[in-house]
């Protein structure tokens, strides 16, 4: 009788616990949902005078491109990156008809594929005379030839060049551009990442180069806090949005518009994480899957994925692509 009541005892406290640790979960993504955006602190001139910049990479189109909107109507100077000259010519002249005279729009033309040395003393040399406090690492993608595949599907030179588009480039661009944020601080640097981040079938060197970048902005972040630098590094999970190259389809609950997007990822900054699920609709399918034992998880990633590889982009994968 003794050892039914203990045992009782154990499992009520387990389940009291369990619910207090579900509640405190529920809080603490709610605290970073209600927050006011901190974006502001980066909308600050230096000591001559000089208005503050971003750099969007990544802006001809899709979530770059919003990103840039977003920024501009905050009042930020942008450097629209690309490599294609006529849609970044676009993007400008469509910010200077909405903005006027009383902003400033360069373009920087660089292709993300090449992370030499000289690309990358390239862009510093062309950001030498701006205040620069906000970077946004967008820039990234799959290949274009084909989305979804097994590993032994794709070349090397497929491999490579997605690995270097979506890790290798921004994590050298971060490294390059981290003096000049230090000395215009407080900065922001901004990364766009994807919740493929976790070993989806048919996409493994894309969510694995995802991956990789949440690392890496998890470590710069704590580096800047050690060294006592005021820049803000926030990496963003994102699942599928909208108003992108690779999907056309009206905006739902759980797959907003690239605009949106933009708008709630800055209103995120400040938020205290280093790593945030910004759109409230991405974080509800990620968490509810992660809720999940594995083999379900599998299961269903065996299915959603199979039937994206047969169907196309607008059947809904969890997943974003720039």
């Amino acid at each position: 009788m003794a050892h039914g009541s203990l045992l009782s005892s154990i499992l009520v406290w387990l389940g009291v616990l369990s619910l207090i640790s579900y509640v405190i979960g529920i809080l603490d993504a709610l605290y970073v949902y209600l927050q006011p955006s901190q974006l502001h602190r980066y909308l600050h001139p230096d000591k001559n005078g000089r208005p503050a910049w971003a750099l969007v990479t990544g802006a001809s189109d899709g979530i770059g491109r919003a990103f840039s909107f977003e920024l501009a109507a905050r009042g930020f100077n942008v450097v629209l990156h690309g490599r294609n000259q006529a849609k970044l010519d676009g993007v400008r002249q469509e910010l200077l008809a909405r903005h006027g005279p009383s902003q400033e729009f360069r373009i920087l033309i660089a292709d993300a594929k090449d992370c030499s040395q000289e690309t990358l003393a390239k862009i510093t040399r062309q950001l030498a005379d701006i205040n620069l406090t906000v970077l946004v690492n967008n820039a990234g993608g799959a290949p274009e030839s084909k989305t979804f595949g097994t590993l032994d599907e794709y070349s090397n030179r497929q491999v490579t060049e997605t690995v270097h588009v979506n890790a290798l480039f921004p994590t050298l661009l971060l490294g390059e551009l981290m003096p000049m944020l230090a000395r215009n601080a407080p900065s922001l640097a901004l990364s766009v990442g994807s919740v493929t981040d976790h070993g989806l079938p048919l996409l493994s060197f894309y969510g694995a180069s995802k991956a990789f970048f949440w690392v890496i902005a998890t470590s710069a972040a704590r580096e800047n806090k050690m060294v006592q630098r005021d820049i803000e590094v926030l990496h963003l999970r994102i699942g599928l949005v909208t108003g992108v190259a690779a999907v056309q389809q009206p905006p739902t609950l759980f797959v907003p518009h690239a605009s949106h997007l933009a708008k709630v990822a800055l209103a995120r900054v400040g938020c205290g994480r280093i790593v945030v699920t910004p759109y409230w609709g991405h974080l509800v399918q990620a968490e509810s899957m992660a809720m999940l034992p594995e083999w379900v998880q599998a299961i269903f990633y065996v299915h959603a994925l199979k039937d994206l590889q047969e169907n196309g982009m607008n059947s809904g994968l969890v997943a974003s692509k720039k």
